[in-house]
């Protein structure tokens, strides 16, 4: 019996050791991640929104998975740092260089450059929207701007219940007039913020931006990924039409509600996006399977930078020339990690005012202010279904509504007056609306509030109300 015991006792405590294992393995790896996105979001709130440390806390860092009560932040306004702690025991620390966004600072604690040199002039206040960033809104009859306004209302807060529902700014634009606009306290026409995945879809205009120029023949030549470039590996017949729709075939996890998700290890725990995404072994042949990727954004972004430009200075500045200058996104800035590479997927900040420039851009068929930006054909290509995707969701680096489904991709129907639109939309409720054939472009910019946002609702009834469609 005593024999029977020790034999238990060793079993039982072998079983402890091994359960403390896992769970500080789990424990390390999530504290990696939290504080990575802690330091990073902070950066990111702090010097590139203008926010403070407390409303970051409040609206950015409840994080999930119950992590955030483990996290203490800090920032440093003379280094431009944000500084994060997990339990006291794994610290991150991400620095907000201006034109560079906020970068996880290497353990060397070395970044370069400094700062990017700024292309863009100051927009006039006396020249409207969007040349210019005067505070007057185009006129328009007081029944239509009624309904507008009441529907934007709505957007902030809840009628029924007057709870806030997140929503930090809400921008209009019908037939390229800037027509109505509302911003949460504290922010205005020229705070950028964040739009997660609307980044996305900027990547994907880059890269039209080398088609328009003759640098890249256009979407079906094989990708230039290093990493796929050896004979014999099947990684090298992905196209760029590929990874624009999401059916590279990378086995590529994306499931956020995982603390271990290969888009949160890829975004705050990995030095370089791009290298942990094509990484990545085929979970099935390229075209075959749509799958939701934050990983192929940022190996289309690394294709961009190693083709837009050959000396590393001209790289960097490639967004703001080829895009932000031509459209005058003057508060446009993409965040760099530390190899320099753009995280395409996610990390671009500009203001509502600069997110509906760059609708207006595909709203008007890529042409911007008389001057054509993106190659004709563009915007149909970018709206075309990819069959592959769960009812038509899916077009290139866009999200759409299906006319001919006329259901979402969970199967559940949609407002008819949505149908054919494209939209951008990232994490945390961001979401840009484009209607090409009425000529309209939706904004809204915001965080977790304490009612859900209904996106489709809001973009029906605003689409309503500036048509008096029912």
């Amino acid at each position: 019996m005593r024999l029977f015991r020790s034999k238990g006792s060793r079993v039982a405590l072998a079983l402890a050791c091994g359960a403390a294992a896992v769970l500080g393995w789990f424990l390390v790896g999530c504290g990696r991640i939290a504080a990575g996105y802690a330091a990073t979001i902070t950066a990111l709130q702090v010097f590139g929104s203008g926010d403070t440390l407390e409303t970051v806390r409040a609206e950015r860092l409840a994080l999930p998975f119950g992590l955030g009560p483990a996290l203490s932040v800090s920032v440093d306004p003379r280094s431009h740092e944000a500084r994060a702690s997990f339990l006291g025991l794994i610290e991150r620390r991400a620095r907000w260089r201006p034109g560079l966004g906020a970068t996880r600072v290497p353990e060397s604690g070395s970044l370069a450059p400094e700062a990017l040199p700024d292309l863009l002039p100051p927009l006039s206040d006396l020249e409207p929207w969007p040349r210019g960033e005067s505070p007057e809104l185009a006129p328009l009859p007081p029944e239509i701007r009624s309904a507008l306004e009441a529907v934007i209302e709505r957007a902030f807060v809840e009628p029924t219940s007057g709870l806030a529902l997140g929503t930090h700014a809400v921008v209009v634009v019908h037939d390229g007039r800037l027509v109505a606009e509302r911003y949460r306290p504290g922010y205005d026409r020229r705070t950028p913020l964040l739009g997660w995945s609307l980044t996305k879809s900027v990547m994907a205009t880059l890269f039209a931006r080398l088609v328009l120029s003759g640098r890249v023949a256009g979407v079906e030549e094989r990708a230039a990924v290093p990493e796929w470039s050896v004979t014999g590996d099947p990684r090298g017949a992905i196209r760029y039409d590929q990874l624009l729709r999401m059916t590279s075939g990378l086995s590529f996890h994306a499931d956020y509600t995982s603390p271990r998700c290969d888009s949160l290890r890829m975004l705050f725990a990995s030095s370089d996006a791009a290298a942990f995404a094509a990484a990545k072994e085929l979970a099935h042949a390229p075209g075959e399977v749509w799958s939701y990727s934050d990983g192929t954004s940022n190996v289309l972004a690394r294709c961009v930078r190693s083709l837009c430009a050959e000396s590393v200075e001209e790289q960097r500045l490639f967004p703001q020339r080829e895009l932000f200058l031509p459209l005058s996104m003057s508060s446009a800035v993409i965040s760099v990690d530390a190899t320099g590479n753009w995280i395409g997927s996610s990390l671009m900040q500009a203001s509502a005012r600069d997110w509906a420039r760059f609708g207006w851009l595909y709203a008007a068929d890529g042409m911007f202010e008389g001057q054509r930006v993106l190659p004709a054909g563009w915007v149909d290509y970018v709206a075309r279904a990819t069959p592959q995707s769960p009812q038509g969701c899916y077009g290139a680096h866009f999200w759409r509504y299906d006319g001919e489904s006329g259901r979402h991709r969970s199967g559940a129907p949609f407002p008819l007056n949505l149908a054919g639109l494209i939209y951008a939309a990232g994490h945390d409720g961001q979401y840009l609306w484009i209607d090409r054939a009425r000529r309209i472009v939706l904004v809204r910019l915001g965080a977790a509030g304490a009612r859900p946002f209904d996106a489709d609702a809001f973009a029906s009834a605003a689409i309503a109300a500036l048509t008096g469609e029912r």
